[in-house]
């Protein structure tokens, strides 16, 4: 696989979603696209930094935990820990929110 391929689907979306450090750093982000896998969050964190890890949650819903894999001035690209299981609805909602039917 060529580097900037992806084997998966990515929804274009926007989401709100609030974004954590492990030292409790906190910003309120719009989710611009969203895989299994991860996703590019918008906004003011000036303190996200390739390779920290962080906590991703959608309003009230449990957190999912990323690392950060790239980030650049507004945006950056969370890498889930894990990718997001079948049973995860609220996630998966929002990834089939814009696949066209």
């Amino acid at each position: 696989m060529m580097r900037g391929q992806r084997k998966v689907h990515r929804s274009r979306v926007h989401a709100r979603a609030l974004v954590t450090s492990s030292r409790g750093d906190s910003a309120a982000m719009i989710i611009a696209n969203v895989s299994t896998h991860g996703c590019n969050v918008r906004g003011e964190a000036g303190w996200l930094r390739i390779g920290s890890f962080v906590g991703v949650a959608l309003e009230d819903k449990p957190m999912l935990h990323a690392i950060v894999r790239w980030s650049r001035e507004d945006a950056a690209g969370l890498e889930f820990m894990r990718p997001i299981s079948p049973g995860n609805k609220p996630w998966n909602d929002l990834i089939n929110s814009n696949r066209p039917r």
